[in-house]
């Protein structure tokens, strides 16, 4: 049991750190701006919060 609990605890700091590397890069590269379509916004913030992903698993 104690090892299931450290899987998915692991697995939770894993996705957090994955959410804030992705809104990060956007930020950060300036040049992912510019060759992304018109219609395709890049933003720090996409609706996505790594805090839904460990409520579900939960």
């Amino acid at each position: 049991m104690e090892l299931l609990f450290h899987n998915l605890l692991s697995s939770e700091i894993a996705s957090v750190a994955m959410s804030i590397l992705i809104r990060t890069s956007a930020v950060l590269v300036p040049s992912l701006e510019r060759s992304a379509p018109k219609n395709y916004k890049l933003a720090p913030s996409f609706g996505f919060s790594p805090f839904m992903v460990m409520f579900a698993r939960v």
